[in-house]
């Protein structure tokens, strides 16, 4: 599997702790969520791999704002990258939506700007729930802040 920083999304080697491209030196958590990653400990389906960032799969509150709802709901899995919101009413591809996702380290809630990518609708998931309803969300020019946040929330997960 290839890494990718999760700051300036360039590809890196599997054993770095500073990223050639934008010097991101990665903490203890980073460093433990990309050695997982590099080592397949995740839970990552093999059509999934084209990603840019690693996936895993955590169930956290989200809220989302849209032009059209204000809705409450679950994230299914979550990257540095984007989401899966698990819900059998998802929203349009290309549609812009302010997400507050609760993360478990006791810290505001974390604030980001994002876009439906793609979506899955009832009909199309699979009965044992592996490939819930939902929608693919794509965060806009998270802050590098938030991207350690998220990491580090993934780390913890991974434990």
């Amino acid at each position: 599997m290839n890494l990718y920083c999760p700051f300036c999304a360039e590809e890196i080697a599997v054993d770095t702790i500073e990223c050639p491209s934008c010097g991101t030196v990665y903490d203890a958590n980073s460093l433990k969520y990309l050695t997982a990653a590099s080592k397949g400990t995740t839970t990552l389906h093999p059509s999934h791999e084209r990603r840019r960032h690693l996936r895993a799969r955590i169930s956290l509150k989200v809220t989302y704002f849209s032009a059209k709802s204000f809705v409450s709901n679950y994230i299914f899995n979550l990257s540095a990258g984007g989401l899966f919101i698990k819900t059998k009413n998802p929203l349009s591809p290309g549609e812009k939506l302010k997400l507050k996702i609760f993360l478990p380290d006791k810290q505001k809630e974390l604030e980001l700007f994002s876009e439906v990518i793609w979506v899955r609708k009832e009909e199309q998931a699979t009965p044992k729930g592996t490939y819930p309803p939902g929608m693919g969300v794509k965060f806009l020019n998270p802050s590098t802040e938030d991207i350690k946040r998220i990491i580090s929330v993934l780390s913890q997960s991974m434990k």
